[in-house]
């Protein structure tokens, strides 16, 4: 058995498209016994198309469209190569949207927060005790440290952390929503087409909000 990777010939000049583009219509080079097995999907779109297969170890393979002939572990390695390159089909494809919403979500809260979400927590916990207070008494340190940074009274350090926190807190509530409905719409998609659709809506959405919370690019 040889182990060959070709390409189509033009039906009538039997010229390789690797020469030359057809002009007569294609078919595979006549090797005496030739039997594709499979193709190297990952480069498509190519005008050089490169398909693997088999033929009995008497066959001629010194002609045009033929490409090579390997060892039996070289082409297996090259088929193990390809199957890995290649994008998970439906509904293989399913796992890793599911994966990428969780990642993309994650992404985002770091690029607003980074990892300071314990002290935004501490200081909006404190901006709403003081206000609550009607902006009386010891200002809290958070609150003191934004009014001494940004030269502000109390109360306008107060009403700003609050602002922020106010519309951080909506951003979060509406990508928790999101990111369990497409997961859940994901995860009981009927065919590839309503995933890429899904996949579009969850993209849109994403960048929308990232423009809203001015991260947009990250």
């Amino acid at each position: 058995m040889q182990y060959i990777k070709f390409t189509y010939i033009d039906s009538i000049t039997g010229i390789s498209v690797a020469v030359d583009p057809s002009l007569n219509g294609t078919k595979f080079p006549e090797v005496p016994g030739i039997e594709f097995v499979w193709a190297r999907e990952s480069a498509y779109p190519t005008n050089t198309p490169e398909f693997f297969g088999t033929c009995p170890d008497g066959s001629n393979t010194k002609m045009d469209g033929v490409l090579g002939v390997f060892t039996k572990a070289d082409w297996e390695q090259m088929q193990a190569d390809e199957m890995r390159t290649r994008p998970p089909v439906f509904p293989d494809s399913i796992p890793a949207f599911i994966l990428q919403v969780d990642n993309d979500t994650d992404s985002l809260i770091k690029s607003v927060i980074g990892e300071r979400g314990g002290e935004y927590e501490l200081a909006e916990n404190e901006a709403t005790a003081y206000k609550a207070a009607g902006y009386t008494g010891t200002v809290p340190s958070s609150v003191q440290a934004w009014a001494t940074a940004k030269g502000w009274t109390a109360t306008q350090a107060t009403d700003s952390i609050l602002t922020a926190a106010t519309g951080w807190r909506t951003a979060q509530a509406a990508l928790r929503a999101a990111r369990l409905l497409h997961k859940e719409q994901a995860s009981v998609a009927v065919d590839a087409a309503e995933l890429d659709t899904i996949k579009t809506q969850w993209n849109d959405f994403l960048a929308a909000l990232k423009t809203s919370l001015g991260v947009e690019g990250k």
